[in-house]
């Protein structure tokens, strides 16, 4: 269970404007690519989410990287889907 089940609309909201899309495309990636997790634009798109459920200060990415709707967001299987950047 998660208290922010409210992010399934905010996501179909985020992608059809593709706002991490487009941040992403501003910013350059410096990182190693054969040492990436997570894109760049997931990176993004998950700290909107947390901005917009609440957790503006990015410190609960860790405890937020297994919940199911944070996960659903991104889309992952809220169950068995590999967990999100912290």
């Amino acid at each position: 269970m998660s208290s922010d089940a409210g992010l399934s609309l905010l996501r179909e909201i985020e992608r059809g404007a593709d706002l991490a899309g487009l941040v992403a495309k501003c910013l350059t990636d410096l990182r190693e690519p054969g040492k990436v997790r997570h894109s760049l634009e997931d990176i993004i798109r998950f700290r909107i989410m947390m901005i917009a459920a609440g957790y503006e200060d990015g410190n609960d990415a860790t405890e937020l990287r297994d919940d199911p709707a944070f996960k659903l967001a991104l889309e992952r299987d809220p169950e068995t889907g590999a967990p999100l950047c912290s």
